[in-house]
């Protein structure tokens, strides 16, 4: 596990880690991490990255805004 990121969305903060893999790359296909103690999974398509599963319209949102993370820390 890596150390907790941060992201700042409608005036509150969400910690989040990433599980697996340990280092990203543009190659990587499906992300495991830990988002407030709940775990998720993204995998990379076509049309980008979406969640397997289904969430509530909030958390799609944070969702989408760890990827924009991830892709500008990582170059994913």
């Amino acid at each position: 596990m890596t150390q907790p990121l941060r992201i700042h969305h409608q005036d509150k903060d969400y910690f989040y880690q990433l599980i697996s893999p340990r280092k990203l790359t543009r190659e990587t296909t499906e992300i495991e991490l830990l988002l407030d103690n709940s775990s998720l999974k993204l995998l990379k398509n076509e049309a980008g990255w979406t969640v397997s599963g289904s969430l509530e319209q909030s958390r799609e949102e944070v969702v989408a805004l760890i990827v924009r993370s991830l892709a500008s820390r990582y170059g994913i």
